[in-house]
Parts: C-alpha cells; sequence; structure tokens
C-alpha cells in the first residue's frame, strides 16, 4: 500500500467499520430498550406491515370480547326476568288449582284472589320494569289504544225463604284504562344485533319479538290473565234457586273460572319456558364464541410476537458483538492515522 499524505486507506477502512459498529450498537441498544424488534420501517418494512394488520386484528378481538360480556350480560338479565315471570306463574297455577276445590268459602276464593292480583301486578312489573343499562328489555310496543275495564259491583242478598234476590241491574262503579308501555329491545321486530367479532360478517342476531309481542305473546297472554277473578263465579251471574241449590251452581262456576285461569296459565308457562331455552341456547353460543375467540387472539398475539417482539438473547449477543467491533475499529483508526506520520520520517531521513 502507497503512503500517502492526502488519501489514507487504512484510516477511512477502519472509520467505516467503526461507523458501521456503532449504527448497529445503537439499534441493538434501541431494540433491548424498548423491546421490540421493529421500531421503525426501516428495521423491517414488510414486518411492520404484516404486524401492524395483526395488531388491529387483536386489538378488534379484545372490543368484541367485551361485546360478548356484554350482550352475555344482558341477555341473562332477561332471562332471570323471565325465569321469575315463570315462579311466579307456578305460584298463581298453585292457587287456581286450590281454588277449583269445591270445599273453598267465598272467603277463601277471596283470599286466593288477593294474592293471584299482587303476583299478576308483579307479572306486568317484570315485564315493564326489567331494564339493562337503562334500556327496557321486555315491555311491549305501545299501539296507542288502552284497555278499558268496567267495574260494577252486583249486591246479592237472601229472602226469608233463603233465596238469593238479583238486582235489576248493576251498580257500575268506575271505568278503568292501562295503556301499553313503551317498547323493549326484545319486542324489537328486528331482533337484537350483537357485534361478536372484528370483521363486519360476525355478528349474532337474537329475535324472541314473536313469542312476546300480540296477542299471542307473553303480553298478550299476562294482559289476558289480569282479567281473571278467582273470586267471582264464571258468567258472573248470581243463582236464582233456594240457598243449597244456589251454593253449589255458584261453587260449580268457580271451579270453571279456576280451570280456565289453569288452562291460560300452563299456555303462558309453556311461553316462558320457549323464551328462555332460546335465550340460554344464545347465551350458550356466546360463550362459546368467547372461548374460540380467546383462542384466535391468544394465537394472533403470538404470531405478532414472533415479529415485534425483540429476542433479548439474540440481541444482546448483538450488542456485545458490536461492542467488540466498535473498540477494535477505533483502536485501527488510531493505528492507521499513525502510518502518516511515517512519511514525516521519510522527510527527516
Amino acid at each position: 500500500m502507497a503512503l500517502s499524505i492526502f488519501t489514507n486507506a487504512s484510516s477511512m477502512s477502519a472509520n467505516n467499520a467503526l461507523n458501521k459498529a456503532n449504527s448497529l450498537l445503537t439499534t441493538s441498544m434501541q431494540r433491548l430498550g424498548t423491546g421490540k424488534r421493529i421500531n421503525t420501517s426501516a428495521d423491517d418494512a414488510a414486518g411492520l406491515q404484516i404486524a401492524s394488520r395483526l395488531q388491529s386484528q387483536v386489538s378488534g378481538m379484545s372490543v368484541a370480547k367485551r361485546n360478548i360480556s356484554d350482550a352475555t350480560a344482558m341477555l341473562q338479565t332477561a332471562e332471570g326476568g323471565f325465569g321469575e315471570l315463570n315462579n311466579i306463574m307456578d305460584r298463581m297455577k298453585d292457587l287456581a288449582t286450590q281454588s277449583a276445590n269445591a270445599t273453598n268459602t267465598q272467603q277463601d276464593h277471596d283470599a286466593m284472589q288477593s294474592e293471584f292480583k299482587e303476583l299478576n301486578g308483579e307479572l306486568n312489573n317484570i315485564m315493564s320494569n326489567t331494564s339493562f343499562g337503562g334500556e327496557k328489555l321486555m315491555s311491549a310496543a305501545a299501539s296507542g289504544s288502552a284497555e278499558v275495564k268496567a267495574v260494577a259491583a252486583v249486591p246479592a242478598k237472601l229472602d226469608a225463604s233463603g233465596n238469593i234476590v238479583t238486582p235489576a241491574k248493576p251498580a257500575v262503579l268506575g271505568v278503568a284504562a292501562k295503556d301499553a308501555t313503551a317498547g323493549g329491545k326484545l319486542v324489537d321486530a328486528n331482533g337484537m344485533n350483537f357485534q361478536i367479532g372484528d370483521s363486519t360478517g360476525e355478528t349474532l342476531n337474537v329475535n324472541i319479538s314473536d313469542s312476546l309481542a300480540g296477542p299471542d305473546g307473553l303480553q298478550g297472554m299476562i294482559t289476558a290473565l289480569a282479567k281473571l277473578d278467582l273470586s267471582v263465579a264464571k258468567g258472573g251471574t248470581p243463582a236464582s234457586g233456594t240457598g243449597a241449590s244456589s251454593v253449589a251452581a255458584v261453587k260449580g262456576d268457580f271451579a270453571a273460572t279456576a280451570q280456565d285461569a289453569m288452562t291460560k296459565l300452563s299456555a303462558a308457562m309453556e311461553k316462558v319456558t320457549t323464551i328462555r331455552s332460546k335465550l340460554g341456547a344464545n347465551i350458550n353460543r356466546l360463550g362459546h364464541t368467547a372461548a374460540n375467540l380467546s383462542t384466535m387472539q391468544d394465537n394472533t398475539n403470538q404470531a405478532l410476537g414472533n415479529i415485534r417482539d425483540v429476542d433479548y438473547s439474540t440481541e444482546a449477543s448483538n450488542m456485545s458483538r458490536q461492542q467488540m467491533l466498535s473498540q477494535t475499529s477505533m483502536a485501527m483508526l488510531k493505528q492507521s492515522n499513525n502510518m502518516s506520520q511515517m512519511v514525516m520520517g521519510l522527510m527527516q531521513q
């Protein structure tokens, strides 16, 4: 190699090696400091694109899992409400069954009707007020019409012969009107759509509106139950015979009223069971969806980590190697810079 003052090839080579070692050392230290293999697009352009897509999927899956948790909680709230409806109807059917027995007195029927009425009021309360996040779930959509029921008093008394005397006209005490309640989420004809994945096609539709709304739905059945009165004989017309035969006739009508209540309650309980079955099936489905989503998220996270995360053992070895190369390059740069002094030595000779 020729000796030259203007061009020192050894010094330039050592300087390039030093710069390269320092650059790689800086990269290794940055990776070890952040824990990421890709900190800028220059580190791995293709890997950055793949990692960004995987990160978006992982984030979407996390939101979908929260959606599933919220959906499950909502459906469990509704199912719990329907479960309580079922318990109340069980008790109401027991009362109707007891009322059908001929051993009951009028006071017995009155007591059973009092409990029957309060239980029916709680049925309506659950249907109207069961909510999730401030939104009603079960109440039927308002139709703008009202249910009007006349309330009449029919006084009856026995004459001296023991016959029941019926007045010509009953006295009308008043009318009771009841408007339909505002519509709930489960009554929506389109059902409820839950986003259970990170893509547009991953949705779950829960629709039980047919079982809830309309005269044949649960709401209509509960409305019909409100019209039953276990304390009044079916037909509402007192008997006109003598005491003993009159009482027998009235008790027969009580049995018919109670049996009508039993039939309607059985149908309503069957409707509740159908609704609970649908809700339970969807709750179970959401559980499996959440489990599958967790597995997908774990695997996607692992793939993301393989691309994005730094391997500390490998990177620590790289850093040590670059530190040694930087030190040796600096030493060789010092030695190459001394070669220019050899020219001065030749000139002195």
